[in-house]
């Protein structure tokens, strides 16, 4: 059997089953057992608390905070932005599984081949300006490598390169190896002139691959050689293409992802050579932003490996202003951030090679609190005797002071700036407290037992228990027993499922499935422990409810016919009617 995705069924299912979720998502994920399930901060929305769930008897995952659920392909289709295809053959990669994954439209056979051209185009221009490096055209770019202490084993980890001074070096390339240059130019790497044909984007510089997760080359980052030159920036990097998206990627991470895990934070640096240096010296929990600005996607990359952040950027004041804005973003979701500050004159790489990797790990013992750092460089340059200067201070520190949760921490600080302004902490509370806008209470979600928590948690004792209920059991439950139609779709979505794998497991469907309400709300209930009720009690009173609503409905019906059968001389009908509604009525006085 062929799903719409031209995999083998049986091959999907052997990659689920070879595939544990909570070995998975804990990959990305830090979990810590609570009760049945496994809990984590969700990697798919900012939260100070813990609500992604991950049950591995149903092997399902479900986030409570945004909602987001569904089964381990469902989980690498969104965590590493795949397809449904893609992420299969990622499963199925990790376990050694071999799977051929073949799109069913031409369009999509189309896009797959542009795809696989483009990184094949990616790949190969890496290895012609690796070659380039170490040919007679790559000594001034060797001698500059050398005089920057990078050596060769660090070169070729990173696999360095070096552009040639040449228009159409990579076009002529290209043309040998048969690369379409349309190719090229999808990739970032060729521009189109004018007056028709291609060359090449860069020319006399040292490149610097930049990497996907897997290692892919995707992009490219290239320092110019030739001195300061009008009109010719010092960095080039690719522009924005189909597989490089400047706000999803921080340079370095393919390589440092386990080093952040197991120290448990990561250091963020501006520029290539920064993470070079630090690499060479031996620290490797690190990852670049390659002089783009934090946002909102890297703090979310940033999460699947650690919560702690420290900032090591250049002393000046485009460092200073670039720190500032990486911890709006990171404070934003949540990190805990540090400054370590850098001796004016130096930068990462240089105070690296400088200090090696002990004058390093000093300063990053020296790390101070963002806040306490945020204070001292606002502080820095002002007229003291000045209360406009004061003032002015004050209301800047604020919207930060604003973002601190702890109340003993905002205080502490409050009492810093005051020592720092030489201004009465009773003034700066009082400024920081002008039109402070009033904090929303957070009102905790209490289980009440409403009809419809009685029925979510009948639906969840079936979920839970799908494997040890006879199927007669379940059969004798009729969707119209759920007064709620949410409930009562749910339970129709889970009969779908179990007649999808014929009444043996639901785990295994969760992902092919399509995204609804319906499904998030079943992935729900089944992530919920609702281990408080007596599953055989509460389904035996929740039937037999069921049945009595129903047998009450028949009863007014008949009712209603025997009212209108009144009118006829039909005697007979009449008696059998009343004999219908009498037995009803002993029925449900027996059973209420």
């Amino acid at each position: 059997m062929e799903t719409k995705f031209s995999i083998p069924q049986t091959k999907i299912e052997e990659v689920k089953y070879s595939s544990d979720i909570r070995e998975v998502v804990s990959e990305y994920v830090t979990l810590n057992k609570k009760g049945r399930n496994y809990f984590g901060n969700c990697p798919f929305h900012s939260e100070k608390t813990p609500s992604f769930s991950v049950n591995t008897e149903k092997q399902i995952f479900h986030c409570f905070g945004c909602g987001v659920g569904g089964g381990v392909i469902n989980f690498i289709m969104k965590i590493e932005n795949l397809s449904f295809p893609e992420a299969v053959k990622f499963l199925a990669d990790r376990k050694g599984i071999e799977i051929r994954v073949k799109p069913v439209s031409k369009k999509e056979q189309e896009e797959t081949r542009q795809k696989e051209l483009i990184f094949s185009s990616l790949k190969k221009t890496a290895e012609i300006y690796q070659m380039n490096l170490i040919s007679e055209a790559g000594k001034t770019a060797r001698d500059y490598l050398e005089k920057r202490e990078i050596s060769d084993g660090i070169r070729e980890k990173f696999k360095l390169g070096f552009s040639r001074e040449s228009w159409d070096d990579l076009t002529t390339e290209f043309h040998k190896s048969k690369i379409p240059h349309q190719i090229g130019e999808s990739a970032g790497l060729l521009m189109k002139k004018k007056g028709g044909g291609y060359y090449d984007r860069f020319r006399g510089r040292i490149m610097f691959p930049i990497f996907d997760l897997h290692g892919r080359v995707i992009a490219f980052g290239g320092r110019t050689i030739k001195g300061e030159e009008p009109n010719e920036p010092k960095y080039l990097n690719s522009p924005e293409t189909n597989l490089y998206k400047k706000r999803y990627v921080l340079y370095g991470l393919n390589f440092s992802g386990s080093a952040i895990r197991e120290e448990k934070s990561i250091i963020l640096v501006e520029g290539y050579f920064d993470l070079i240096s630090l690499f060479a010296c031996g620290i490797e929990n690190v990852a670049a932003t390659s002089g783009t600005s934090l946002t909102k996607e890297h703090a979310m990359l940033i999460r699947r490996y650690t919560d702690n952040v420290l900032l090591l950027f250049d002393p000046d004041l485009a460092g200073v202003k670039a720190a500032f804005r990486g911890i709006e973003i990171l404070l934003s979701h949540d990190f805990s951030v540090k400054i370590a500050s850098i001796p004016k004159g130096d930068d990462p790489d240089s105070y690296s090679r400088k200090h090696g990797k002990d004058g390093i790990l000093n300063l990053i013992g020296q790390a101070k609190p963002f806040m306490e750092y945020f204070i001292e460089k606002k502080v820095e340059g002002l007229n003291l005797n000045s209360p406009r200067d004061q003032l002015r201070c004050i209301q800047d520190v604020k919207p930060m002071l604003s973002r601190l949760s702890n109340q003993i921490e905002r205080m502490n600080y409050i009492e810093m700036l005051s020592t720092s302004l030489k201004v009465d902490k009773n003034i700066v509370i009082d400024e920081i407290s002008k039109d402070a806008p009033s904090k929303k209470r957070r009102v905790k979600q209490i289980l009440s037992k409403s009809h419809i928590i009685e029925e979510q948690a009948v639906l969840g004792l079936i979920v839970n228990d799908i494997e040890k209920l006879e199927k007669k059991f379940i059969d004798e439950i009729d969707p119209f027993y759920f007064k709620s139609e949410k409930v009562r779709e749910a339970f129709n979505l889970l009969l779908s499922l179990l007649h999808r794998e014929k009444g043996t497991s639901i785990s295994l469907s969760f992902d092919e499935i399509e995204e609804s309400e319906t499904k998030k709300f079943l992935l729900e209930t089944a992530s919920i422990d609702w281990s408080e009720y007596n599953r055989d009690q509460t389904l035996f009173d929740f039937i037999q409810r069921g049945k009595l609503i129903l047998l009450k409905n028949e009863r007014s019906e008949l009712q209603k016919r025997l009212v209108e059968s009144d009118q006829s001389d039909d005697d007979e009908a009449l008696k059998i009617l009343q004999e219908k509604v009498n037995l009803l009525k002993k029925i449900i006085r027996r059973d209420e």
